[in-house]
């Protein structure tokens, strides 16, 4: 190739008199042809490892040179090139680390939509594996309508799936602006009253942008819902206005949106102490566009929400555009961790987040496909609500839209998916959940593990894992190289016993197996505690347990059997919903393993730790327990001792 001299000149003007800056003439180095000459083969054959092989070769050299403009274009464009072909053949980690490299030179030639895409990519194909235990700390804001600690939880308020979701702790009520109230909106109100739940009061735009561009003739409607909420108030509201206005299909002004959601605020403020603002946009704004620009301000705003959508296909459409699904977070992009990623990101450091709407499609009917995606929806449901408590303790409220729209794409609704309702229902069991009334707590508090943090007792161990266009089957867990116990469900919990091990410095383990053939492993040295044996006694006599009971941030657990038999109760265990029931006398007590409810006679008490499998044995809570059967309990702390003392 006949070498080519690239010149150009740039003229700066560097100060009021306009003195120019003369560039001198860039010269590419000889090596520089033959290796692009081989670089434009690769492409036009479609050679992804020879362009990725020459690539690199072009961009180690070009970065010895001089910071021209033939230079950074040259960059840019092969190290973009090179990602792509990257992510062709499946290096995915080694995509996002030059997306990564790619991104400063793509600022300098300003090249927007790459700078988007590039965006998404690396957040997708990153792979990443951290491991969570528990005994952190309560993310709080000290915002109106906070709980101290766990997740709300609730449907729709006239969902049928509401029949079999007793431990609820919130409801999600629609009224449009504009509108006269339904017949109904009053009877929730007062269920909700009753119940101490939560409400969502979503009062939305109908006409969306053309709404607030009439704002002043809606003000009337925003009297109308105060007056209704005055009436209900000792009930938490969680207001949120105008959701979804950065994805309107009618757009909006954004200063009008502002000027709109700040009268609102402002009045519900001035009448209506129980109702705390929620600005709620799409997780996803339009391509492109930031979502802060119809952002009120802190001081309008209690609560910061999203609509929050797993969808199987981008528009309904099997066949688009890989790009416009890693950006909109669609189909094998459809991680919730990253579908939240940017909302937490810009306001999580000083707003509670509220998922204010949110669902898996179990069904697609659109002008490309008619699907049925049960078995997608279920792990994806899955995924939210194992990973979403765990990752984002900012976020606090979880309203599902069991609902179905006629005539939309994708079906979110429970109440038309036995499968799906099934899972929720149990899913929304899990100790991270609040449970009854909003007013409850969670007991689980995760942290991440990190590397010499202190532990104890039984440790619990989950994992989240990203692995692009793959899935995890089982992540085991070792300490100091000793298998420890296996996982194959989200979140890949397991309860590791610690009690054994000399106090000081060991090493945690996870290995996880993907369903491509992939391990993938992360380790962390941990600080264990010193501890010592725990001795309990019923009514004078010492137990003795197969497997030794453990104290585990100041909760003492014992396993099941020996303990219900002690206290002279039956004992009766379902596999199949990992249940225990006991029953002393006229008092049954049953407890569900990983759940933190306990019922006793039918009514329910939340506990500080939930039941737990460990290796080969059921542990329980050992006061709460004792007490359920009305049995005195004491602790020594200086010989580590449990006395019960059983009422015959």
């Amino acid at each position: 190739m006949k070498k080519r001299i690239l010149a150009f000149v740039i003229s700066v003007a560097l100060s009021i008199g306009g003195t120019v800056t003369m560039v001198a003439a860039y010269e590419f180095p000889n090596s520089f042809w033959a290796l692009n000459e081989a670089y434009i083969n690769a492409v036009n054959t479609g050679d992804n490892y020879a362009i990725i092989d020459n690539g690199n070769k072009i961009i180690e050299l070009m970065q010895t040179q001089p910071e021209a403009e033939e230079v950074i274009n040259v960059l840019a464009d092969r190290m973009q090139k090179v990602a792509e072909s990257y992510a062709a053949v499946g290096m995915y980690d080694e995509s996002a680390s030059m997306y990564e490299r790619f991104i400063p030179y793509g600022q300098k030639v300003d090249w927007k939509d790459s700078l988007i895409i590039a965006g998404a990519y690396i957040d997708q194909y990153k792979t990443v594996m951290q491991m969570y235990t528990d005994g952190g700390s309560p993310v709080t804001y000290n915002a109106k309508n906070e709980p101290y600690n766990g997740v709300l939880f609730g449907v729709v308020a006239d969902s049928e799936t509401r029949s079999q979701l007793a431990h609820e702790s919130a409801i999600l009520v629609y009224h449009e602006l504009g509108h006269q109230i339904v017949w109904d909106i009053p009877s929730r109100l007062q269920e909700a009253s009753d119940r101490g739940l939560t409400v969502e009061f979503a009062l939305n735009c109908p006409n969306e942008g053309a709404d607030i561009a009439d704002f002043e003739s809606k003000k009337s409607s925003i009297t109308e819902v105060s007056e209704l909420l005055k009436k209900y108030p000792n009930v938490p509201i969680l207001l949120r206005f105008g959701g979804e206005m950065n994805i309107w299909t009618n757009p909006v002004d954004p200063q009008q949106f502002i000027s709109a959601f700040r009268y609102t605020a402002d009045y519900f403020r001035q009448n209506n102490p129980n109702v705390a603002m929620v600005w709620s946009p799409g997780a996803v704004s339009r391509w492109g566009e930031d979502v802060n620009v119809y952002y009120p301000g802190d001081e309008y705003v209690d609560w910061v929400g999203m609509s929050f959508y797993c969808s199987k296909y981008f528009l309904g459409n099997p066949d688009s555009v890989d790009y416009e699904e890693a950006y909109f977070k669609t189909g094998i992009n459809s991680d919730p961790v990253l579908l939240a990623k940017e909302i937490v990101t810009k306001y999580g450091d000083r707003k509670p987040i509220m998922l204010s709407e949110s669902g898996a499609s179990h069904k697609v009917s659109s002008s490309y496909i008619t699907e049925d995606s049960t078995d997608w929806a279920v792990e994806k449901i899955k995924e939210i609500y194992s990973y979403i408590p765990m990752v984002y303790p900012q976020i606090k409220f979880i309203a599902h839209f069991d609902t179905y729209v006629n005539n939309e794409m994708f079906d979110y609704s429970l109440e038309d998916c036995p499968i799906l309702q099934k899972e929720y229902i149990s899913l929304t069991k899990r100790p991270s959940m609040i449970k009854y009334s909003s007013s409850n707590s969670a007991s689980t508090v995760y942290r991440p593990v990190y590397d010499n943090m202190s532990v104890d007792g039984m440790l619990p161990v989950s994992t989240y894992m990203h692995v692009y266009n793959d899935s995890v089957n089982q992540v085991a867990y070792y300490v100091d190289g000793e298998y420890k116990g296996i996982s194959y469900e989200l979140p890949f919990n397991v309860n590791i016993d610690l009690q054994g091990l000399t106090p000081g410095t060991h090493t945690l383990k996870a290995v996880a197996t993907t369903a491509g053939g992939k391990t993938i492993e992360r380790q962390n040295p941990i600080n264990v505690q010193p501890g010592g044996a725990v001795s309990v006694y019923v009514n004078g006599s010492q137990l003795n347990f197969d497997a030794a009971p453990s104290i585990h941030n100041g909760r003492t657990t014992v396993p099941l059997r020996a303990i219900f038999e002690a206290l002279n109760a039956t004992v009766d265990w379902n596999a199949e919903t990992r249940t225990i029931t006991s029953t002393r006398g006229a008092t049954t007590v049953s407890l569900t393993v990983d759940e933190n409810v306990l019922y006793k006679n039918g009514d329910y008490t939340l506990l500080d730790a939930p039941a737990q499998i460990v290796g080969a044995s059921t542990y329980v809570p050992l006061r709460a327990v004792s007490e359920s059967f009305d049995c005195q309990v004491d602790w020594d702390g200086n010989t580590r001792t449990v006395t019960i003392t059983a009422q015959s």
